[in-house]
């Protein structure tokens, strides 16, 4: 049983054609990494964070991760081996590396989300599934200087790409270990914005 929420999914919103402002993006990705922080304290991975996982509603601003139904404890038994489980396109590079999760692999997969509803589109792409995991495995992201919404100024978008910079981080090392201190740097950033 699930609480009946209103609103609709952030895929609706993770085109270019849909985009939210920019300082809502950060809200609503500052809660998201809120609630992914609730959730690793429990002890709970959700290991699928993508826009279809989480619902806004648009009244009140408020976000909800659903879909825990890939959620595990950090020391429960992996999946089997060569058997992906998550989507790829918000996979971290080390788990397609067939690493085990840890909660700095959801906030990898929050980076990609918040990319994505920024820019309009995922900062990854391949023609076939192979060039795809090639892509978030290795490649940067596109800077945000050409992906931001007609009106965005340059010092915004180097702003964002610098905020969303660790969570995209290919190394775990080099992501945040803590949703909570990510949630209050966007905060500050949306402030700033």
């Amino acid at each position: 049983v699930m609480e009946l929420l209103a609103g609709s999914t952030l895929a609706r919103y993770a085109t270019a054609e849909q985009r939210l402002p920019e300082t809502l993006v950060l809200d609503i990705a500052a809660q998201l990494a809120e609630a992914l922080a609730h959730a690793h304290r429990q002890g709970v991975l959700h290991r699928d964070v993508k826009p279809s996982n989480a619902l806004l509603d648009p009244v009140t601003r408020r976000v909800v991760l659903t879909d825990f139904g890939l959620a595990r404890a950090p020391d429960a038994e992996a999946s089997r081996s060569g058997v992906f489980i998550g989507s790829p396109l918000y996979m971290a590079p080390e788990l397609l590396a067939g690493q085990p999760p840890d909660a700095r692999s959801d906030l990898y997969a929050l980076g990609v989300l918040t990319y994505e509803l920024l820019a309009g589109r995922p900062p990854f792409a391949g023609a076939s599934m192979g060039a795809l995991l090639r892509a978030v495995a290795q490649s940067p992201p596109a800077p945000l200087t050409a992906q931001l919404a007609e009106g965005s100024t340059p010092a915004a978008a180097a702003q964002l790409d610098q905020l969303l910079a660790p969570l995209l981080a290919k190394e775990p090392a080099h992501r945040p270990a803590d949703g909570d201190a990510w949630a209050a740097q966007a905060r500050q950033a949306a402030e700033w914005l």
